[in-house]
Parts: C-alpha cells; structure tokens; sequence
C-alpha cells in the first residue's frame, strides 16, 4: 500500500517525533487511504486487461454534469499517465447494460462523495478496475481529502472543464481533479499487447 501526502506543510519534521505518532500524523496526510492491485495482475491483466471505458456513478453533489465531469478527467488522466486506451466517458446513477461493450476490456469505475463547504470541498472516491469478461476486481482505491475551490495553479484546468461543462461545475473542477490525479497516480502499469494497439493508442492521443 503506498500513500500520497494531501498537504505536505502538515508532515514536515515528522521524522524527529517518536515512530508512533509518525505513522498518525502520516496517515493524516494522505490522500490514497488504501491500493489492491490483483497479485496475478503481470500474469493475467496487464497486456489484456488495457481497453476500458470510464464511468461515474451514483451522481455526486452538483449533478450530472459534475458526474461526467469526473470520467472525463479520469479518461485524460489515465489516457495521458498510462498504456490503457480508455475509449470512453460515461455517467449515471447506475451502471447501464451496454457498459461492457464490444472491444472493451474493463471497466475504471469511479465511486464520488463530493460535498461543498465554504470555499472547499470534501472529496471522496472509490475507483476501481474491473474486467468485462469475468466482473472480478483487478485494482481499487480509496481516497479522500479537501481541497480549495480556488486553486491559482489550476486556472487554465478550470477553464476549460467550465468551458466543456458550464459555470456549476466550477466549484468543484479543482478539487475533483486534484483527487483524481492523487488516486490515479496509483493505477498498475499496463503493456500495451501488440503493434495495432500501440497505434490504437497514437490515434487516440492525436
């Protein structure tokens, strides 16, 4: 299990305080509570479970625009730090029948509890991989934090998920975006399979 550090001016000087409080101050920090990855996961999934489809669900506060919000930084992130090919975003308050569709290999399943206070939100996801073929969890983690709306280094990012997704979901681009690349960080590292798949993966990120 490996964790991340929310904020790291909390954690500084820690080193010099006795090993348990250490280990309670660390955990206060993280961001990624908690990783499974398959222990087979090099032997069965890596180089064949890589063709997903992103998908957020139940609706989180600030509704579905926020709900699709999500997959579609998930897609990016995941798209732009990995060898998955994530073909797809999607959202709803349950997962549909066609979700598994033809050419798709799994599923990364984001789970969302977002709530506003005051100039924050306090974040929470569950995001997970799970084959197609079989439904059996390959990775999953659990993450939380608060974070600020207003986040100076991430104006541009802002803008432009309020350009795609109108001026609701402002309030919680940052703080969305900021827990995902935490727990995403945190994805196995797949091999794409063959020649067609690499250049599946070129056209994909043209």
């Amino acid at each position: 299990m490996r964790n991340h550090t929310a904020h790291p001016e909390r954690c500084r000087g820690v080193r010099a305080l006795p090993l348990l409080v250490v280990a309670a101050m660390l955990a206060g920090c993280s961001v990624v509570q908690h990783v499974m990855l398959r222990p087979d996961y090099d032997r069965v999934d890596r180089t064949k479970t890589v063709r997903l489809v992103a998908f957020t669900s139940p609706i989180p506060e600030g509704g579905p625009r926020v709900a699709q919000m999500m997959s579609e930084i998930a897609l990016r992130y995941t798209n732009d730090h990995r060898d998955f090919i994530v073909k797809a975003a999607r959202s709803g308050p349950a997962a549909p029948a066609d979700l598994c569709a033809p050419g798709l290999d799994g599923v990364l399943r984001l789970v969302p509890s977002l709530h506003r206070e005051q100039g924050d939100v306090n974040a929470r996801v569950r995001a997970s991989i799970t084959r197609c073929r079989d439904g059996v969890l390959v990775w999953s983690a659990d993450a939380r934090g608060t974070f600020a709306s207003d986040d100076p280094h991430l104006k541009d990012t802002v803008d432009h998920y309020v350009a795609s997704f109108g001026p609701t979901v402002r309030p919680y681009v940052a703080p969305v975006f900021m827990l995902l690349k935490a727990t995403l960080g945190d994805l196995p590292k797949p091999k794409l399979p063959n020649d067609a798949a690499v250049m599946e993966k070129i056209e994909l990120n043209e």
